[in-house]
């Protein structure tokens, strides 16, 4: 069955725990560890959270959805850990580039680009939370194993090459390198 949104709607719709989450890592520094935006991204969200968060978490969430496509979701097990770890390598490419760019900083530096154990600890607990409420959204409109719809799905490739690129740009040697094998990993499943 070709994957098809349930009722009304609109890309931000797959990740509607993505500003409550960040949200609360700001206020609170959990689960990410303590961190601040150095940028002004518009306006924000309840006057915490920028309003342009969705449009940048959502690819990432829908990018690691893409890779386990393959993955039946009965095995639950597998197909999580198949989706924290893109969604944990996808930001280890975007957030040293994002950090070095001064977009955000850390008040605890850590020895990955300035980007502290924490930030990864955060996404692998926020990013089991995602996936698994977005895989359960789309469950009533698609078959097992499959990918989100290809216009949504281009997005998480875009977004993945421009952090690439970024990395590339300011000599991010290993976030260049894990940016290179995600490609390697999401486009041809992507092409399909």
């Amino acid at each position: 069955m070709a994957w098809q949104a349930p009722g009304h709607c609109a890309a931000g719709d797959a990740c509607p725990y993505g500003v409550p989450v960040e949200t609360l890592g700001l206020i609170t520094g959990w689960p990410y560890g303590a961190f601040e935006y150095v940028v002004a991204f518009g306006p924000k969200i309840g006057g915490v959270v920028p309003a342009l968060l969705p449009f940048a978490y959502v690819p990432l969430v829908l990018g690691a959805l893409l890779a386990t496509c393959r993955v039946r979701f009965r095995d639950r097990a597998k197909w999580l850990v198949v989706g924290v770890i893109v969604l944990v390598a996808s930001d280890m490419v975007l957030d040293p580039g994002a950090v070095a760019m001064g977009f955000w900083t850390y008040a605890a530096n850590g020895v990955y680009y300035d980007v502290p154990l924490s930030s990864y600890v955060g996404w692998v607990l926020s990013g089991s939370l995602a996936l698994v409420l977005s895989r359960l959204w789309l469950a009533p409109a698609c078959a097992d194993g499959c990918a989100p719809p290809a216009m949504l799905s281009f997005g998480a490739v875009v977004s993945l090459s421009f952090w690439l690129g970024v990395a590339v740009w300011l000599w991010l040697w290993l976030p260049a390198v894990i940016g290179a094998a995600l490609g390697a990993v999401l486009v041809p499943i992507k092409l399909r």
